[in-house]
């Protein structure tokens, strides 16, 4: 019963996540992969050649894991840019929450379905440590996430605003905003 569930809850996530990758998204990681195929094919070729054979072993593991960091640049810089102009940004002083009013532009020839803006408290780092600084980008507190779900047109400027609630934490945080 309980492998029954996990494979549900498996084939839910998939499911799920397969609704949001798009032809653009699937035709960028297939040129990783295609790129991928062929150093394993030189691989296979010059596997007689210690020292070819290794820069292709090396030349691979480098592909794996760069390939979603080059996925997410990709999308992010030639598929999907943005322009955003911030009017207000910032967490209230007297209650729990974090105020946004922003305007977001499409520079891209596609059109964006939809717009995520994540917001990740940082911990207080007076001293600039690099310990903090690992903390936060390996284990970091909690994320806020709001999410547009409004078809933003090529070329044409959307004004969003809103508040995250139950944001309890200091001035100090990162944030991120991602349309596709």
């Amino acid at each position: 019963m309980d492998i029954a569930h996990n494979f549900l809850g498996l084939k839910t996530l998939i499911a799920s996540a397969s609704m949001h990758i798009k032809t653009p998204e699937m035709a960028v990681f297939g040129l990783f992969f295609l790129v991928f195929v062929l150093v394993f094919f030189f691989l296979l070729i010059f596997w007689r050649y210690r020292l070819v054979f290794m820069l292709c072993v090396m030349l691979e593991l480098c592909i794996v894991f760069i390939t979603p960091f080059g996925v997410a640049f990709v999308m992010r810089h030639f598929l999907y840019p943005i322009k955003v102009s911030y009017t207000h940004f910032a967490p209230f002083v007297y209650t729990s929450g974090f105020s946004f009013d922003l305007t977001i532009r499409n520079l891209s020839k596609l059109e964006m379905k939809e717009c995520m803006l994540t917001i990740t408290p940082l911990r207080e780092n007076p001293k600039q440590s690099l310990l903090i600084t690992l903390q936060d980008t390996l284990l970091p507190l909690n994320a806020y996430t709001q999410v547009l779900a409004q078809p933003i047109k090529p070329k044409q400027s959307v004004r969003w605003s809103g508040i995250i609630d139950n944001y309890r934490y200091g001035e100090r945080y990162s944030s991120v905003l991602d349309c596709h």
